[in-house]
């Protein structure tokens, strides 16, 4: 027996073997598809006429030790730990007691601003008076000089 006829069992004997292999590592091989085995055959294969696949010999001839050698377990990732919760603040019934201070003392604040915005107001208000007083004054001595001219 030659040709197809012997190659077919032995490919299927050396795919047994890869798959006792990928099972014994615990499937961590990254043989996970018919495709997967058929490459990892293909890159392992020892080239008999042609380089890649040809009429004759195909993809040539399989290497039982290079495709068993070469089968190694995919490196597992480093598992990243999730982050932290922030954590929850401790109520803290002296702080509550403080931003009620602080809250008072801003209404307080507040109050004592708009009053001093109305004394401002009645200031100026004032002002504009003393000054038409001032003027009336001058306006009074400069008539009582005129008639102590006439």
């Amino acid at each position: 027996m030659s040709g197809t006829s012997m190659a077919t069992p032995w490919v299927a004997g050396v795919v047994a073997l890869m798959m006792v292999k990928h099972r014994k590592i615990g499937g961590k091989t990254p043989l996970h598809s018919v495709e997967d085995v058929r490459e990892h055959l293909r890159k392992t294969a020892i080239e008999l006429d042609q380089v890649g696949k040809d009429t004759k010999t195909g993809y040539g001839l399989i290497d039982v030790s290079k495709a068993l050698e070469t089968l190694k377990p995919e490196p597992i990732p480093e598992p990243v730990p999730d982050p932290l919760p922030e954590p929850e603040p401790i109520p803290d019934p002296r702080i509550d007691q403080l931003v009620l201070k602080v809250e008072q003392q801003e209404s307080e604040l507040t109050a004592t601003k708009v009053r001093i915005e109305a004394l401002i107001g009645r200031v100026t208000s004032l002002e504009s008076k003393l000054a038409q007083i001032k003027g009336i004054l001058s306006l009074e001595s400069k008539l009582a000089q005129i008639r102590g001219i006439l």
